[in-house]
């Protein structure tokens, strides 16, 4: 849930169609398994999102959602 609510609060949703906000989510989660594993372990182990975990996050969603909207 850390991902979604970060790219929603720093608007990295601003250009998906409401209707497709859902499978965003979906395809986010599923990419960030297959690419950032150990940034979801440390995330869900120690529950703190360092100034590296952040931009980790940053560089993730940039490349996740531009993919989705292409």
């Amino acid at each position: 849930q850390v991902a979604i609510l970060y790219a929603v609060i720093h608007d990295f949703l601003r250009d998906v169609p409401v209707e497709e906000v859902s499978a965003y989510e979906k395809g986010l989660y599923t990419y960030l398994d297959e690419r950032y594993p150990d940034w979801l372990r440390d995330i869900r182990e120690t529950g703190v999102m360092t100034g590296e975990a952040e931009q980790t996050l940053r560089t993730a969603l940039d490349t996740y959602t531009a993919q989705f909207l292409a």
